[in-house]
């Protein structure tokens, strides 16, 4: 059975994917993928006094014309996903896979809990 999906751009959604204690990996693997290059690990944030800002025009953002490079991409996967999570799932990285599970339990809570 097949569940409309909730919109990642929800504040609510999007923290409750990215923004918990469970799931510091996807976070971690989306700032990543975004600043390009892997400086972030589990329990290690490095400190600076310099300011860097990144911008993602999703709406800029094809991912029919983008898949190939998908493939080898992880800000791609991540820029896909953000847009259309129902191909989260086959972009075939862990992180992605686990916030598509957690996308698709919000979308069934009714309640709006995060729990079944």
């Amino acid at each position: 059975m097949s569940v409309e999906l909730l919109d990642l751009k929800n504040d609510f959604v999007f923290k409750q994917v990215f923004g918990t204690e469970e799931n510091k990996d996807v976070l971690i693997s989306f700032i990543n993928a975004v600043i390009r290059t892997p400086i972030i690990y589990d329990g290690t944030e490095v400190a600076t006094d310099r300011v860097k800002v990144y911008m993602l025009s999703l709406p800029k953002f094809d991912p029919q014309t983008e898949m190939e490079k998908a493939q080898k991409d992880l800000l791609t996967k991540w820029m896909t996903f953000l847009k259309r999570p129902e191909n989260g799932e086959i972009l075939g990285n862990k992180e992605i896979k686990k916030s598509y599970k957690v996308l698709e339990v919000l979308s069934r809570d009714k309640e709006g809990t995060g729990v079944l």
